[in-house]
């Protein structure tokens, strides 16, 4: 019988999937828009476009990709309990990077909305993940 905890995490874990394959589709969408535009635009700050984009967009593609692997592995953990070990190390390494990002924002611009909700979800899968760890 599946517990709160490990409904709960089975849900955010897929939310978890489709949104870093929504990231990573907007990567491969952001890498071809700005490879199309540098070829558009011949001249220097068309291949500047075409750079930044294209680093951009490899950043969102890798980004979505760890989501997605992250994701399943949430549902992994939370289907079978003995297995949750390597989605509860991979949330403490997605709370220490999004703790640091947090920490180079507030000495920036400023902490924004979606850095703080990310970080809240990390932190909310920790918290169902250690629970099933400890029932496990």
């Amino acid at each position: 019988m599946k517990t709160g905890s490990q409904t709960a995490l089975k849900v955010l874990s897929i939310i978890g999937i489709v949104v870093g394959a929504i990231i990573a589709v907007s990567g491969i969408v952001l890498t071809v828009g700005a490879n199309g535009f540098a070829m558009y635009q011949a001249s220097s700050s068309g291949a500047g476009v075409a750079v930044l984009g294209t680093i951009g967009g490899v950043v969102l593609i890798v980004a979505g990709v760890f989501n997605v692997v992250v994701g399943v592995f949430g549902v992994r953990g939370a289907n079978d309990p003995s297995k949750i070990g390597v989605f509860w190390v991979l949330c403490i390494i997605g709370i220490v990077f999004n703790a640091l990002g947090l920490i180079m924002e507030a000495t920036g611009s400023g902490i924004s909305a979606s850095s703080l909700i990310g970080t809240l979800f990390v932190v909310v899968l920790f918290i169902l993940a250690n629970n099933i760890k400890k029932q496990a």
